[in-house]
């Protein structure tokens, strides 16, 4: 592309997933400015040695592994920026090593992924499934008493662990409605519950078997990895709601929930992610594809698709292309997730 100018590369990996930008990169372009050709691709493989090598940022959606070895390979690059909130995909320590920023994007979608979190909890705490799996079942299954007990909001506990956007977001919004807030978070300043009116704790275990619904909303870290264990389970009440929306990696495995759902008849979970995405084989999985009675109703499973909406998509893409351009003006990086 001739410009009369130099022209520097900002290139943007998708991976497999389905594309966010199927027009193309334009809103990336639009925001960059003429100065940077805004290259889009899929698979990492796709990328010449060459062009990373000279690429002047670096726009990586999660699930894309964004390692080492790509790291050193990046010659002139000034930022990598993820395309999402999670950023465990970005190999943080090797990218600082190189005096190359990573950042994310945290401050979209909250409002989608907040949503998301509430009606996943009132489809499962008022028992919607269940309950329509049983109407569907024939005539002498209408009859509300199939699934009892069920409980109202305003006599419910809800435990959240992470008040971070997403997770005020949610509680605020269930608050309204009726359900009784409580929270942990260690890094949220002291105070923060006076202002929101919701109720806190300084140990997750005293949130665990308090909570009627229990809704995780931190990132993947080495101090979260794994965290929803058995212990962290049997922790929770025997008919408890557990609602994760943020990372897969949070649970320990498919298995501990599939044992727990197995042992414990009237406890639900709803998950937007799992560990593994798109997902294998698995007991639990082929469970719910199959909508087997004992599971029937119990777990809500959605694709990794809490942050979506039209709307939030376009935040998205323009809020990554403005982290870009920022760092690339030389002016001090924002959203920094490796300093």
């Amino acid at each position: 592309m001739s410009r009369g100018h130099a022209v520097s590369n900002v290139l943007i990996i998708e991976g497999y997933l389905a594309s966010l930008m199927p027009e193309g990169p334009a809103i990336e372009q639009a925001t960059l400015g003429s100065q940077f050709d805004v290259l889009r691709f899929g698979a990492l493989a796709e990328v010449p040695a060459d062009m990373l090598a000279d690429a002047a940022a670096l726009i990586v959606r999660p699930g894309v592994a964004f390692g080492a070895e790509q790291i050193r390979g990046l010659h002139q690059c000034k930022v990598i920026v993820s395309l999402g909130v999670g950023y465990e995909h970005i190999d943080r320590g090797a990218a600082r090593e190189h005096g190359i920023p990573v950042c994310n994007v945290p401050d979209f979608g909250p409002e989608e992924a907040a949503d998301t979190a509430l009606s996943m909890m009132l489809h499962l705490h008022r028992r919607m499934g269940a309950l329509q799996a049983r109407a569907h079942s024939g005539p002498l299954e209408w009859d509300w008493r199939v699934q009892q007990p069920t409980h109202r909001a305003r006599d419910s506990a809800l435990g959240i662990i992470g008040l971070g956007l997403i997770g005020t977001s949610f509680a605020l919004k269930a608050k309204a409605i009726g359900y009784n807030v409580s929270f942990f978070d260690p890094y949220v300043p002291r105070g923060m519950e006076k202002s929101l009116g919701f109720a806190r704790v300084h140990d997750m275990e005293d949130l665990l078997p308090t909570s009627d619904i229990v809704s995780i909303h931190t990132p993947l870290t080495d101090d979260t990895r794994g965290m929803v264990n058995a212990a962290f389970l049997d922790a929770m009440k025997s008919d408890g709601v557990l609602l994760n929306i943020s990372r897969g990696g949070l649970f320990e495995s498919l298995d501990v929930l599939y044992d727990h759902l197995r042992r414990r008849p009237d406890f639900c979970v709803g998950a937007d992610v799992v560990p593994e995405e798109p997902p294998g084989e698995h007991p639990l999985l082929d469970a719910w594809r199959s909508n087997t009675s004992w599971l029937s109703g119990r777990f809500f499973l959605t694709p990794h698709s809490a942050f979506y909406s039209e709307e939030s998509v376009r935040d998205l893409r323009r809020f990554s292309a403005e982290t870009a351009a920022w760092a690339l003006s030389g002016n001090p990086p924002y959203n920094v997730v490796n300093r």
